[in-house]
C-alpha cells in the first residue's frame, strides 16, 4: 500500500483502480482527505485506515479512471454555444441549413442565429455553405455559423449588414472575406475577420455565462473531465467575461472542475502592469498562459506552411514574427508563461526559433535575474510539423 497518513475522510473500496502509477498500477481501493488521495493499495490496507466519521463507499467492482484533463478547450466560448445551433452532427450541408431553418421559424424576426461546430470535410459533398444559402434558409436574420476548428465563419447578409461588411471593405492583414471572381463576398470569413462579426453580436451577460458554464461543467463530468485548460480564441474578446464567470463560480464554492484559464496576448502590458503571474490562483482556478497565435487552421487554409496547398496559397502569419518575438521576451519578464498556437510546418519553424533564441538569452545571463514563469512555455497543436524541427523541440529546455 502506498499511504501518507493514518486516517481518512472518505474510502472508495471493492472497485477496479487503474492509477497509471508504475509502482502501484492497479488497486482495489482508495483513501481520501481533505480532496486528495492518501492512499491506493487492496481492500484491507485502506478500509483499515477508517476513522469515526469516515465514510466509505462500496464501489462493486466496478473500473475507476483518474480525472481526465483536457488540455485545449475552448470552454467558454463551447458552453455559451450550448444555448444556440450544435452543428457537430450535421452530417451534411442540407442538414445544417434545415437547423437554420428551423431556429429561423422559432425566433422573432431580427434575432441572431449563432451555430458551430460544422465540418464540410465529413460531409458526402465538401463544399461549404455559402451566404446565398443562408439567405434563403433565414432571410429574417442575421446569421452567423462557425466551423468546427473556430478559425472560419460563415454568415449572411443580414449578419454582413449588421457589422457594416460589404464588397468595398478592406480585408484585414490577420484575416479575410473571401470573394467571388466578381469581387462579391460569398459569406466566408477567416481568422480575425471575424472580430467584425463578433463586434456586433449581443454578448450574454454574466448571470447568463454563469449558468450555461455549469451545465457545461456538468457535460464534462459526465466525459470523466474533471480539470480543464480553458484557451482564449483570437481577438480575445471573451477574456474578462470568462474570467469573471470562473471567479464567480469558485467564489460561491460551485466551481466542480480544475481550471488553468489562459489570457489574450493582446493584454499583455494590462497584464504585466498589474504583476499578475502564471500560476496565481488556488485548487481550482488558476492563471494560465497568454495565448498568442502563429497562423490559423487547415481547413481554412490559414495554416503558415513551407509549400503551397494545392486549391491554396502558403496560409498566412497571424503576427509579424518579430513582434511575437517581442511580446514572448517581455512576458516571460513579467512572469506569463504563453501558449502560441502554430499549425503549420512554417509557423512551427518560425516559433521554434523565437523560443530557441529566448533559451539563448536565458543561458547567456541576459534576464537580469527575474524570476520564469511557474510554467514553461508551449506551443499549441504542432499539427503539421517537419521532422527537423521536431528534434530541434526536443532540444528545448525550461529553466
Amino acid at each position: 500500500m502506498k499511504a501518507t497518513t493514518p486516517f481518512a475522510e472518505l474510502i472508495l473500496f471493492n472497485g477496479r483502480f487503474y492509477t497509471l502509477d508504475d509502482e502501484i498500477p492497479r488497486a482495489q481501493a482508495v483513501a481520501i482527505k481533505n480532496g486528495r488521495i492518501v492512499a491506493i493499495g487492496d481492500n484491507a490496507e485502506v478500509t483499515a485506515m477508517a476513522a469515526r466519521g469516515t465514510v466509505k463507499i462500496d464501489l462493486g467492482e466496478r473500473t475507476v479512471l483518474p480525472g481526465l484533463i483536457d488540455s485545449h478547450f475552448h470552454f467558454y466560448t463551447w458552453a455559451v454555444g450550448l444555448r444556440e445551433l450544435e452543428l457537430s452532427r450535421a452530417d451534411s450541408l442540407r442538414a445544417l441549413l434545415d437547423q437554420v431553418t428551423h431556429a429561423a421559424a422559432q425566433r422573432p424576426a431580427g434575432e441572431w442565429i449563432i451555430g458551430q461546430g460544422w465540418n464540410e470535410a465529413d460531409w458526402p459533398q465538401a463544399i461549404m455553405p455559402t451566404r446565398d444559402q443562408l439567405d434563403a434558409a433565414a432571410p429574417d436574420h442575421p446569421v452567423a455559423l462557425w466551423r468546427c476548428d473556430l478559425h472560419l465563419a460563415v454568415v449572411n447578409s443580414a449578419a454582413m449588414q449588421r457589422a457594416g461588411i460589404d464588397r468595398h471593405t478592406p480585408d484585414p492583414p490577420d484575416g479575410q472575406f473571401e470573394r467571388a471572381p466578381s469581387g462579391r463576398l460569398t459569406g466566408i470569413v477567416r481568422e480575425l475577420a471575424s472580430k467584425r462579426i463578433k463586434a456586433v453580436i449581443p454578448e450574454p451577460d454574466d448571470g447568463e455565462v454563469v449558468e450555461w458554464m455549469q451545465k457545461g461543467v456538468a457535460r464534462l463530468h459526465k466525459l470523466g473531465l474533471t480539470g480543464v485548460h480553458d484557451i482564449r480564441l483570437m481577438g480575445g474578446l471573451e477574456g474578462p467575461a470568462a474570467l469573471r464567470a470562473w471567479q464567480i463560480l469558485n467564489e460561491r464554492g460551485e466551481l466542480e472542475l480544475r481550471c488553468w484559464v489562459s489570457l489574450p496576448g493582446e493584454q499583455l502590458e494590462q497584464m504585466a502592469a498589474l504583476g499578475l503571474r502564471s500560476g496565481l490562483g488556488d485548487d481550482r482556478l488558476r492563471i494560465g498562459h497568454l495565448k498568442y497565435f502563429a497562423d490559423g487552421g487547415m481547413g481554412a487554409r490559414t495554416a503558415w506552411v513551407l509549400e503551397p496547398y494545392h486549391d491554396a496559397d502558403l496560409g498566412m502569419p497571424l503576427i509579424p514574427m518579430d513582434q511575437l518575438a517581442r511580446r514572448i521576451r517581455q512576458a516571460e519578464r513579467a512572469g506569463l508563461a504563453v501558449i502560441v498556437h502554430a499549425i503549420g510546418d512554417r509557423a512551427n519553424r518560425e516559433t521554434i526559433t523565437i523560443f530557441e533564441d529566448l533559451q539563448k538569452t536565458r543561458r547567456n545571463g541576459d534576464s537580469d535575474g527575474v524570476a520564469p514563469p511557474a510554467l514553461p512555455h508551449r506551443i499549441e497543436h504542432a499539427q503539421f510539423i517537419r521532422s527537423e524541427d521536431i528534434e530541434r523541440l526536443a532540444r528545448l529546455r525550461w529553466p
